[in-house]
């Protein structure tokens, strides 16, 4: 039993990481976008490398949860399959499927807030 409470601990405190790592991306990206308002164009660059950054942080953090989930589900004895049944809500062969595309849709919304200009100054 103190091996769940262990591997309880760890997910959620993967959760949490994973949840401050969120609010750091987005405070990149704005700082970003403010930036570019201020046409603070020389900045940029440094910018969006610490966006970079955040985003490697981000999916850091998702295989460091993927791990921890992993842990618990072995102690559970509880098959791949209905783990994520638990914990994307949903049900049948292709929940993982959905659970990607829903995580890419995620990701194209964060990116959707890269202002414009930031792309067309990149290029």
């Amino acid at each position: 039993m103190d091996d769940d409470r262990v591997a309880l601990d760890e997910l959620a405190d993967r959760l949490h990481d994973e949840r401050r790592i969120v609010a750091f991306l987005l405070y990149k990206l704005a700082v970003s976008r403010l930036l570019l308002a201020a046409d603070e164009r020389g900045f940029a660059p440094a910018a969006l490398r610490e966006v970079d950054r955040a985003m490697e942080l981000l999916h850091e953090g998702v295989l460091r949860r993927d791990e921890a989930g992993r842990k618990l589900v072995g102690l559970w004895r509880v098959s791949p399959e209905e783990w994520l049944k638990t914990t994307d809500g949903q049900s049948g062969p292709n929940s993982s499927d959905e659970a990607v595309e829903r995580r890419q849709a995620t990701l194209h919304a964060l990116s959707q807030a890269v202002p414009p200009s930031l792309v067309s100054f990149l290029r």
